[in-house]
């Protein structure tokens, strides 16, 4: 090779040009016109495919001679397969009742597969862009849900604990009504409820008869309280009873609750779709189930737990009093 070639070889710059890579039309600025046009006028699906056929030839063209204009026809594209996206599918349905024309639709899909699957240097791809819209609405879908089922799980919890506490309260009238009754069941003893009997007064009770009457009347006396001593046993015995099995019910009913809630929720997320996002949201619910249910749990536990030491100590504070 000559030293002119030579350098005639080193000066040309370096392009990716092919052969087979054809020249765009004389006319190809006028043919995109009219078939935008078209599109937006007729909404023609045909136009659709010869609009996409030249904005894909640009590409190549501009591409494989290094211009910058093909970045222009691919960000035209993409908006325009965005902006027309709807409508187009809208008649390819209606289309499928003519019986010549089922499988446009799905021409067209294989035509963009091949345009963006098939590029040269730096492909155009829309198969990304659709699989980020298609992730974006799905995670809004996801967050919604766990929005919403944070909240079902808040106003399950407050529920709850509303019983919970009320159940306290309950308790808490009950242990003070005691007390008041035990107060009236006392009175015997005072001077000042019976008028001219005094219980203590033993002025006109000889020695020798003293103490058996003094016997015989705390006897009435415990009586007329209506609790005799080893009766307040059994009285707490019942009312460990009543609390355990209290409390075995509302761990039943509230564990029910919950779960039943958490089945009907994942159901209807794995409704949308089996990717990745979706068992992931999935796991996030099986989570938050379990961790609900210790802290169902634990409350319920510490809820039996005071409620038997107050009875406890009820006890005990009578066995002083006494």
């Amino acid at each position: 090779m000559s030293k002119r070639n030579k350098a005639k070889n080193f000066a040309s710059p370096k392009i990716k040009y092919s052969p087979s890579i054809h020249p765009l039309p004389a006319d190809f600025a006028n043919q995109v016109l009219d078939l935008e046009i078209q599109v937006e006028t007729q909404e023609s699906i045909e136009a659709f495919k010869s609009l996409i056929e030249l904005y894909s030839q640009a590409i190549e063209y501009y591409e494989s001679i290094g211009d910058a204009k093909y970045k222009y026809y691919q960000e035209r594209m993409i908006r325009f397969i965005q902006k027309e996206d709807n409508v187009l599918v809208a008649n390819t349905e209606n289309s499928f009742t003519s019986p010549e024309k089922p499988t446009e639709r799905h021409t067209i899909s294989i035509t963009s597969r091949q345009l963006f699957n098939t590029p040269p240097e730096n492909p155009f791809e829309l198969a990304p862009e659709t699989r980020k819209t298609e992730n974006l609405t799905q995670k809004r879908v996801a967050e919604r849900v766990i929005k919403q089922h944070d909240l079902d799980t808040s106003a399950t919890s407050k529920e709850i604990q509303l019983n919970l506490d009320s159940q306290d309260i309950a308790l808490e009238h009950r242990i003070s009504s005691r007390k008041k009754n035990r107060n009236r069941s006392s009175s015997p003893r005072s001077p000042n409820k019976f008028g001219s009997f005094n219980y203590l007064d033993m002025s006109n009770i000889s020695s020798n008869d003293e103490p058996p009457k003094r016997r015989s009347t705390e006897g009435e006396s415990d009586k007329s309280g209506g609790v005799p001593k080893p009766l307040k046993y059994e009285i707490f015995e019942k009312e460990l009873e009543n609390i355990m099995e209290k409390y075995v019910l509302l761990k039943i009913k509230s564990t029910h609750q919950i779960r039943k809630k958490y089945k009907e929720q994942i159901q209807d997320v794995k409704g949308m779709g089996n990717n990745e996002i979706i068992k992931q949201l999935v796991g996030e619910m099986e989570k938050s189930r379990q961790q609900e249910l210790d802290e169902l749990e634990r409350n319920i536990d510490e809820q039996r737990k005071e409620e038997i030491r107050k009875i406890k100590e009820e006890v005990h504070k009578t066995k002083e009093e006494k």
